[in-house]
């Protein structure tokens, strides 16, 4: 397809009429995705991560998405190489567990990688 654009507004917003009839309409983010989110390139251990999500709520703060950085995986000798991240066991020990807390606490969560 090619889509090709005048020289006013108007033919623009008649190539992505054109356009979203092909491709269909933009999807919307939902909500949580404007919130807050954060992330810290530290090697947190599952304890410490649980407390620094106290600590959001305990100061007040809006959270909505809580992300490990890339230190939640095992790079020594370059393990991670090849994109088989095994996680370093005596930093989170239970991640069902940790995935559980998050669910609990309404927070959203990714790894940063």
């Amino acid at each position: 397809y090619i889509f090709l654009l005048g020289d006013d507004l108007d033919s623009w917003h008649d190539a992505r009429r054109e356009f979203v009839k092909v491709a269909g309409p933009t999807p919307v983010l939902p909500d949580y995705a404007f919130g807050t989110w954060f992330t810290w390139w530290h090697s947190y251990t599952q304890d410490e991560a649980v407390s620094e999500v106290e600590r959001w709520g305990t100061d007040n703060l809006p959270i909505d998405i809580w992300a490990l950085d890339m230190n939640w995986r095992n790079t020594t000798d370059n393990q991670d190489q090849y994109y088989d991240h095994p996680a370093v066991p005596n930093l989170f020990s239970n991640f069902t567990a940790w995935f559980e807390y998050l669910r609990g606490k309404g927070l959203r969560t990714y790894f940063n990688d």
